[in-house]
């Protein structure tokens, strides 16, 4: 049964677009989706998680965060990012992609390290040519378009 159950989870993340080296796993999502995953399932040390990008939008329809989300499967939208290090996170978080930080000439945070001790993890995130573009304010970007791929594995803590 135990083997039948790694098969069945090893199955899910190739099919997912994930891969498995010593406990690791990682994924790519993209913005906007294109066929390609926005929301992708993860099976973490037994545990099944989804993965997702959520972008959110300023009052003129810019584009300017994307929030690497990661729930437990069941979870509903509301829940709290598994990525936060407490449930009362305020400011800049390394889960939250800022536009700005991508404008023509900064590209600034494109592999970023975060420890998530709700599953005891090791995240790595690395953002492939973000594209971002002038929005509708002074001195605000919105995303077109981005890769991001994620390796989660056991913390070494």
């Amino acid at each position: 049964m135990q083997k039948c159950f790694a098969r069945i989870a090893l199955l899910i993340i190739l099919i997912s677009g994930g891969r498995v080296e010593a406990g690791e796993a990682s994924y790519s999502l993209s913005y906007p989706a294109y066929g390609q995953a926005n929301e992708v399932p993860v099976v973490f040390l037994g545990h099944s998680y989804k993965l997702k990008l959520e972008p959110d939008s300023d009052i003129h329809g810019n584009v300017v965060t994307l929030e690497l989300v990661l729930r437990h499967q069941n979870d509903n939208e509301n829940a709290q990012n598994l990525l936060s290090p407490t449930k009362r996170s305020h400011g800049y978080q390394k889960y939250i992609l800022i536009a700005s930080d991508f404008a023509p000439g900064h590209q600034e945070g494109l592999d970023r390290e975060l420890f998530a001790p709700s599953i005891h993890a090791t995240v790595h995130i690395h953002v492939n040519a973000p594209r971002v573009t002038q929005g509708a304010g002074e001195n605000t970007y919105s995303f077109m378009e981005s890769m991001i791929d994620v390796t989660i594995s056991p913390a070494s803590k």
